[in-house]
């Protein structure tokens, strides 16, 4: 959609001056309407608006209607009226501009409480009755109170002259100013006023610099328009979603971000177009993409967006993607985590798109059958396998292996959960190491990666998803992955040898994967000396893990068999015997210890085990 941008001193729409109730019309001069200046001398400077409005000139305003219903025009520059919305008016070179304040009479206004620049305390009782603040800036007495004008006033002899002194100061043209009066006004370099305060040089806002042969070619806005400006100060919101001024040199950046409000109507025309807005905070929320998306959006606010150009490879790790519409192709796509609350799919023709524990899958709206190929969908609902069910354990004395518990009946296979395919790619990096093709492979069928982006395409997704059978069975080239089945034969007998209630669903008991100890529990211990300062810190550090609930704190980290094993070692007595209640299962962590009476010692014995331990990578904790 085009847009046309106006310079912000544009002339008043006409049809805001009307007719009013109120009382006569003001008819102020010129000097009303200009911020305050030091001297005369600033009169010299290149301003025309400034200048005009203070001094006078030959400025056409007609068309004017005061807030009496009377018809005003005038050639007088700075010529103020009382306009039909009751905020003040003046006649510049460009027509009628709106000064704001409050006019047109008294209506019981009653403003108690103000204080003048010299600290006087005002009490108006008169709407429209103006005053010049402690801040000094105009304030006026309105129907609901004080309400502030902007501008810049409080020069004078009165004004606390010898209080401010601002140096260091560049106006628009590119010269130096020193200004030593409160309330001094300049146009700044970057086309913004700026006033002399107590406290040095203060941003009054606003666009300044009039029309000095500008001339800035070879802009785009944020729609993808040409922009070319002529008049100095003109502002655009450019195509990296940032305001540019027009200044002599060509666009100036001002920073800021613009744009986007939530509300839509953004277009994104290319990847680094919609990079740039991210990367400086921009809403996306509501905008259309039209390129075949290909991003990495993890935990992003992606709410009502059109991916009007398919997604080729996009990530959406913890997206927020309520309301988003997908038209096209949508392929190589993992949707892991992602909330599809009322999710459109139904234009769109999905292929090798993994849809696992997606939140409100079953809110979205998803294409016919036969536009969905490859796709596995390990979420809620019923396009997935069952999942894995939450059977208590720790009663049973039955043989550990999987083979046995699904012979005798007392559990039944389903689809991996979170805490599971956190278990056995640890396991398996720990005790195997990364790198090899089987690795790549078997990282496939853990994450359901169905776009073959590990396997280089050789992966075939079982019906629904991985379970903890088919992995447990696994067979990759022909050859037998005893690996695997080890460590779900493992982590079933420490479920059963549990101390505490476990479940067939989440070997690590609630804990996050002791993967994290090496890098975050060990971490810690040799950054705090005391053993009761590092415990306090595990529950004040924030971790981020592969569930729906994605912070967690460091103190629920599993500590890894080995630690375990090296802490056994070292307690003795009742403190060594309750350790081996909490721990002989393999399934441990430092929240554990909350409220037990020996934590101290206990506390004191892993704080030792982890600060006396070389640094390096974790052991496979199966051997």
């Amino acid at each position: 959609m085009p847009t046309t941008f106006t310079r912000p001193h544009a002339s008043l729409s006409r049809s805001l001056l009307s007719a009013s109730r109120l009382g006569p019309s003001l008819l102020l001069s010129a000097s009303v309407l200009a911020p305050l200046a030091c001297d005369d001398a600033t009169a010299d400077r290149d301003d025309a608006s400034a200048i005009d409005l203070r001094d006078g000139g030959a400025c056409p305003c007609d068309g004017g209607v005061d807030h009496l219903g009377n018809p005003v025009s005038t050639d007088v520059c700075g010529q103020q009226v009382c306009g039909e919305d009751f905020q003040y008016y003046a006649c510049g070179p460009t027509g009628w501009v709106a000064q704001g304040g409050v006019c047109g009479g008294d209506d019981g206004c009653d403003c108690p409480g103000g204080t003048d620049h010299l600290g006087n305390p005002v009490h108006a009782t008169t709407c429209g009755q103006q005053v010049c603040g402690e801040d000094f800036q105009y304030y006026a007495c309105g129907q609901t109170g004080w309400v502030a004008q902007g501008g810049v006033c409080g020069g004078g002899d009165d004004a606390g002259d010898d209080d401010c002194d601002c140096p260091g100061g560049t106006d628009h043209l590119g010269n130096a100013v020193h200004a030593t009066v409160c309330g001094q006004q300049i146009c700044g370099e970057d086309f913004q006023y700026y006033a002399c305060g107590q406290d040095g040089w203060v941003a009054q806002g606003g666009v300044c610099g009039g029309d000095d042969g500008c001339d800035c070619p070879g802009g785009t806005d944020h729609l993808g328009n040409a922009v070319h400006a002529t008049s100095c100060g003109q502002q655009v919101c450019g195509e990296d979603l940032q305001y540019y001024a027009c200044g002599q040199d060509g666009w100036v950046a001002q920073g800021g971000v613009c744009g986007g409000d939530g509300g839509g109507g953004l277009v994104f025309t290319t990847p680094a177009q919609l990079q740039s807005a991210l990367d400086n905070g921009v809403d996306v929320r509501g905008a259309t993409i039209t390129f075949p998306f290909a991003m990495n959006v993890t935990m992003k606010d992606f709410r009502d967006v059109h991916f009007a150009g398919g997604v080729d490879g996009g990530w959406f790790f913890g997206t927020e993607l309520d309301g988003a519409v997908f038209s096209g192709l949508v392929r190589r796509a993992p949707f892991l985590y992602a909330d599809l609350d009322g999710a459109d799919f139904s234009g769109a023709t999905l292929d090798r798109c993994d849809f696992a524990f997606t939140v409100n899958a079953d809110t979205a709206t998803w294409p016919a059958a036969n536009a969905i190929t490859r796709t596995v969908w390990t979420g809620s609902g019923s396009r997935s396998a069952a999942m894995l069910p939450h059977t208590r354990l720790d009663t049973l004395v039955a043989p550990a292996t999987l083979d046995a518990l699904l012979a005798g009946g007392l559990v039944s296979d389903g689809m991996l959960g979170s805490s599971w395919r956190s278990y056995l790619y640890d396991s398996y990096l720990a005790c195997v190491g990364g790198g090899t093709s089987k690795y790549f492979h078997l990282k496939s069928y853990v994450f359901d990666a169905v776009d073959g982006r590990y396997s280089g395409g050789s992966y075939v997704s079982p019906a629904g998803g991985p379970t903890l059978a088919f992995m447990h069975d696994l067979d990759y080239e022909n050859n037998a992955t005893p690996e695997f089945a080890g460590y779900i034969d493992r982590a079933l007998a420490d479920l059963i040898a549990s101390n505490e209630a476990a479940y067939l669903d989440d070997p690590f008991g609630g804990r996050v994967s002791w993967s994290s100890e090496r890098g975050v529990v060990d971490a810690l211990a040799d950054l705090y000396a005391s053993p009761e300062a590092w415990y306090a810190a595990l529950f004040n550090y924030a971790v981020q893990w592969n569930t729906p609930t994605a912070s967690r704190n460091a103190a629920e980290i599993a500590l890894a068999p080995d630690t375990i094993a090296a802490t056994l070692a070292t307690l003795g007595g009742a403190a060594r015997q309750q350790f081996i209640n909490l721990a002989a299962d393999r399934l441990f962590s430092m929240e554990d210890l909350v409220g037990d009476p020996y934590r101290a010692t206990i506390v004191a014995a892993i704080h030792a085990v982890l600060r006396a331990r070389p640094a390096g990578a974790m052991p496979c904790p199966h051997l």
